[in-house]
C-alpha cells in the first residue's frame, strides 16, 4: 500500500497564494490607497473603519491557511472562502463607508461630500436580504468548517469558525443596521440643512 504524496501546491495557484494576495489588497486599502472596488469609497473624505478592515484581513489569512490544508479542513475551509469572498466585497463597498462617517457625524460634522453615501446605503437597503441569505449559507459552511476541524483535531480552525460566526451575527444585528442608520440621518440631515 503506497501513502498518499503530502499536500503541497505551487505558490501562485494555491488558495494560501490567492487569500494572501487578497489580504495585501486588504492592507493597502486600509492604508488609504484605494483599489477599484473601493474607489467610490476612497474619493470621499473618511475612511472604512479599521477595525473592520482588519478583521477582514485576519479572517482571510487564518481561513488561507486552513484552505491549504489537506483534507475535509481543507475543503470547508475552500468552500466558506468561496462564500465569503464576495460577501466581504459587499460589505467594504456598501457598509464601510457609511461606518466611516460614523465619528465625523457623531462630531456633528458636515463633510462636503456625505451625501455620497447615500446610493451606497440605499443600494445596502435593497440588497439586506440577499446579504442575510448569504450570511446563513456562510452560517452552514462555518458549522461544516467546525465540524470537521473537530473531527481531524484542528482546534484553531475550529475557533477560527466560531470568529466568523461572531462577524455574522455582529454584521446583522450591529454593523447592517447601523450602516442603514448613518444613511437615514445624513438624508434627515441633507433634508433640513436645505429647508429655510
Amino acid at each position: 500500500m503506497t501513502t498518499p504524496a503530502p499536500h503541497r501546491s505551487s505558490r501562485h495557484g494555491s488558495p494560501r497564494g490567492i487569500w494572501l494576495g487578497l489580504v495585501l489588497l486588504v492592507a493597502v486599502a486600509a492604508s488609504g490607497a484605494s483599489t477599484p472596488s473601493q474607489q467610490a469609497a476612497s474619493a470621499m473624505s473618511w475612511r472604512a473603519p479599521r477595525p473592520l478592515v482588519l478583521e477582514h484581513a485576519e479572517i482571510h489569512c487564518e481561513l488561507a491557511r486552513a484552505a491549504d490544508l489537506p483534507g475535509a479542513t481543507g475543503e470547508a475551509a475552500r468552500h466558506l472562502a468561496a462564500l465569503l469572498t464576495a460577501h466581504f466585497r459587499k460589505e467594504e463597498r456598501d457598509v464601510f463607508p457609511a461606518l466611516g462617517l460614523l465619528q465625523v457625524l457623531a462630531r456633528d460634522e458636515t463633510p462636503e461630500r456625505m451625501r455620497d453615501i447615500l446610493p451606497l446605503t440605499e443600494r445596502l437597503r435593497a440588497e439586506l436580504p440577499v446579504l442575510l441569505d448569504e450570511d446563513r449559507d456562510i452560517a452552514r459552511a462555518v458549522e461544516e468548517l467546525k465540524r470537521m476541524a473537530w473531527a481531524e483535531s484542528r482546534p484553531r480552525y475550529a475557533f477560527l469558525a466560531d470568529q466568523i460566526l461572531r462577524h455574522a451575527w455582529r454584521d446583522e444585528e450591529v454593523t447592517y443596521p447601523a450602516a442603514l442608520l448613518v444613511g437615514r440621518y445624513v438624508r434627515e440631515r441633507l433634508r433640513t440643512s436645505t429647508t429655510p
